[in-house]
């Protein structure tokens, strides 16, 4: 279902997981909040409710005291959705839930949507877009970097070149428009120079927070590692090894892993996906099924963001599928010889031990691509509006081409305000009023 932004009505969820607990919170929020929460609660030791204060109290049903709970009173403007809101701490039975929420129900409120609450706070200004997205992958998150990054982003100090970008184009507006619509005014001549080195640097922000984007969708499904090379290698008790678990069927038999078997796992507080796949030979005795597999191993390879390549110690050496690979591939390849209790090679592993130092080394080198994929982009943004910022830089780019080319003022107001209108959609602020103040403060018209 759509959510309708224009809502005004009143909603109510379970904030905590279903099932049983020792406490489950329900949440209120909207304009008969107070109304409703008069209506049934009953404080126990106070007659007032204060705002933000924990009471004890009865939740009452035709004057029958159904449970007995705390609840916490949030007035609009201090509360999580800028509106009236309450949380009730019942008891954690399902019974009890079902019944709260259809007593909110039966007075006035409606069972809020998947994500309700969080849209009425972007909505109300409380929460930009990408503070919301925060707030998303807080919950969700599989790692230690994710959770790190999703609780600055919460906390809106992974915004910074949005931010900053946007306040580019508010100044450059504003100086623009001023001379357009006061022509009478001592404002002088625009340093053309210095607005197009402005908005280079603009553009160059938001590509940025565009490729951190991308990172980030990598990161939050797993930095993917590809187990790679021919079959009985050794790469699915490789993956067993690295992970820890017996995921993998392992044999001495060739083709025993005939698909890819993901498996998530953290390294150092980073998600990252294992992807065992089929071995890859060449000849006319291959099966139908195994020719699937091997052509599923190769499409695993345009994904992968690292490339174990497992050379068995037992085989031929230099003869390793990965070493006919195209140079792309061949960059994110690391040799690993296994089998090694059947010979010797660097960056050695046995399959018939734990190989603590060996898979040591592999780790660190997992962790050391990770942290310069990371280091390419900086400060990381979980942007899923991106194509917002790509409109932005699109328009910034085409008023830069526009006031290089000394096309008229009127072109290049146009496209900044393409640029800022979408930046408003992702920060919640408003592009007119904040270039007419500007104009105003900075250029003293009318003074």
């Amino acid at each position: 279902m759509t959510l309708d932004v224009t809502a005004q009505d009143t909603i109510c969820a379970l904030a905590t997981p279903a099932g049983l607990s020792a406490i489950a919170i329900v949440r209120m929020s909207g304009p008969q909040t107070r109304h409703i929460h008069d209506t049934i609660f009953q404080p126990i030791h106070t007659q007032n409710q204060r705002p933000h204060v924990a009471t004890l109290g009865t939740i009452i049903e035709d004057d029958f005291e159904f449970d007995q709970c705390i609840s916490i009173f949030f007035p609009a403007g201090q509360s999580y959705t800028a509106e009236d809101s309450v949380e009730y701490h019942v008891h954690g039975n399902p019974l009890i839930i079902q019944r709260v929420l259809g007593l909110l129900c039966k007075h006035g409120a409606r069972p809020a949507e998947a994500g309700e609450f969080t849209f009425r706070a972007v909505k109300h200004g409380r929460l930009s877009i990408p503070q919301a997205e925060g707030v998303y992958h807080l919950i969700h998150a599989k790692s230690d970097t994710i959770h790190a990054q999703a609780l600055r982003q919460l906390h809106g100090l992974s915004e910074t070149r949005l931010t900053q970008a946007r306040q580019g184009v508010v100044d450059i507006l504003a100086e623009l428009e001023a001379r357009l619509d006061f022509p009478d005014e001592p404002i002088g001549r625009a340093d053309q120079k210095r607005i197009v080195s402005q908005l280079t640097q603009m553009a160059l922000k938001l590509k940025q927070v565009s490729s951190s984007a991308d990172l980030n969708e990598r990161l939050l499904c797993g930095f993917r590692v590809v187990l790679y090379g021919p079959p009985n290698a050794g790469k699915s008790t490789l993956l067993n090894m690295l992970s820890q678990t017996e995921r993998a069927i392992v044999h001495h038999q060739p083709g025993t892993t005939r698909d890819r078997l993901d498996v998530e796992m953290t390294l150092e507080g980073h998600l990252i996906t294992l992807i065992d796949v089929a071995g890859i030979r060449e000849g006319q005795d291959i099966s139908e099924v195994e020719q699937i597999g091997i052509e599923r191993a190769k499409q695993a390879l345009e994904e992968a963001d690292m490339i174990l390549a497992c050379e068995p110690a037992d085989q031929p050496q230099g003869e390793h599928p990965a070493r006919r690979l195209p140079e792309p591939y061949l960059k994110k390849c690391f040799f690993v010889s296994t089998k090694t209790d059947l010979g010797e090679a660097q960056h050695a592993l046995s399959c018939r031990h734990d190989a603590p130092e060996e898979l040591t080394t592999i780790r660190k080198h997992i962790i050391k691509q990770l942290e310069a994929a990371k280091d390419q982009d900086g400060d990381m943004l979980l942007v899923t509006q991106r194509e917002q910022v790509k409109s932005a830089y699109e328009s910034i780019e085409r008023a830069q081409a526009a006031l290089s080319t000394d096309m008229p003022s009127e072109i290049i107001c146009s496209e900044l305000r393409q640029a800022g209108h979408a930046l408003d959609k992702l920060l919640g602020h408003d592009l007119s009023a904040d270039v007419i103040e500007t104009i105003f403060t900075r250029f003293c018209i009318g003074k």
